[in-house]
This record gives C-alpha cells, sequence and structure tokens, in this order.
C-alpha cells in the first residue's frame, strides 16, 4: 500500500503504533454555501451566512490483486482501486441533521 498522506506530510498528529501505509479516505466531507438560508438537507448558521452540509462514510470497497514473483519466491498485494463510483473506494451518503 502507498503511504499515507497525512503520515508523510506531518500535518497531524500521528501516534508511534498508528500505520504508515494504506489508503487514504475522509471519513466524512463538508461542503459549505453562503447566502444559502434554506439550507435543504444542511445546517445553516446565521451569523456566517452559510450552509453546512455533510457526507458521511457508510461503507469502504477496496480491490487489491495478489502477486507471486516466482524468481523470488516472494508475494505482494497491490492496491487497484475502490469498488464505488469513479474508482473510489468509499462510498458517501448525505448526512443527516441530529445523527
Amino acid at each position: 500500500m502507498p503511504e499515507c498522506e497525512e503520515s508523510k506530510a506531518g500535518r497531524s498528529q500521528w501516534e508511534p503504533d498508528y500505520p504508515t501505509h494504506g489508503i487514504d479516505f475522509n471519513l466524512w466531507k463538508q461542503e459549505t454555501k453562503k447566502g444559502d438560508s434554506g439550507c435543504s438537507g444542511g445546517m445553516y448558521v446565521a451569523k456566517h451566512d452559510v450552509c453546512y452540509r455533510y457526507k458521511v462514510m457508510t461503507q469502504v470497497c477496496v480491490l487489491i490483486k495478489f502477486k507471486h514473483d516466482l524468481e523470488r519466491n516472494t508475494y505482494s498485494w497491490l492496491y487497484t482501486g475502490g469498488c464505488f463510483k469513479g474508482g473510489d473506494p468509499v462510498n458517501y451518503e448525505d448526512g443527516r441533521v441530529g445523527e
């Protein structure tokens, strides 16, 4: 697996026992829209005149390939992509206020 971006960049608190290689993805995504006081499916903060909407992770699915090197008698697992739209390893759904 590739090296995790946050581990490599050093911008996050990375404990010594955290893995450093894997697949990067967010548990949730935030979308903001200024001036959307209707804010359907989100939370409107009048003080900032901003509507906040969220997508939350519901599933993770990855495709991997087993590779065996007969000459060296070694094997490895290669990440080939995700199972969702556009090869994404994570399925996101609209977050619901209060959940």
